[in-house]
């Protein structure tokens, strides 16, 4: 197994639906972070939660006014977390930022064959 090594997971919280402009605030998070260098980005989406307004909101399977919760996890080195997450003010009338620390370690792949 692979050492561990101290790392920071940032999470950002919003509803799949937020925009930036003409963009989604997901795609432009995950393309940022791409362009910043960052190991990786991922979103999650919720089936069901609520935020500062209190009002529930729920995924479903077909298209309606609901904006379900989703997350955005971007897991690097302090530094480049620190960095990244100071560059996130088009959040600042939505959403939540959490940094947190962890102990990560990169997981080997199996070769063809093993």
């Amino acid at each position: 197994m692979a050492a561990y090594q101290d790392r920071l997971i940032l999470r950002i919280y919003v509803e799949e639906t937020e925009r930036c402009g003409d963009e989604s605030v997901c795609r432009r998070i995950v393309e940022s972070a791409k362009r910043h260098g960052l190991a990786g980005a991922s979103v999650v989406r919720g089936f069901v939660g609520f935020g500062r307004s209190g009002q529930i909101h729920r995924a479903t399977l077909r298209k309606s006014t609901n904006r379900p919760p989703v997350i955005i996890q971007i897991v690097d080195c302090p530094e480049k977390i620190e960095s990244f997450a100071s560059g996130l003010e088009d959040l600042k009338e939505g959403g939540l930022v959490t940094i947190q620390r962890v102990a990560a370690a990169q997981i080997p792949s199996c070769a063809k064959g093993d």
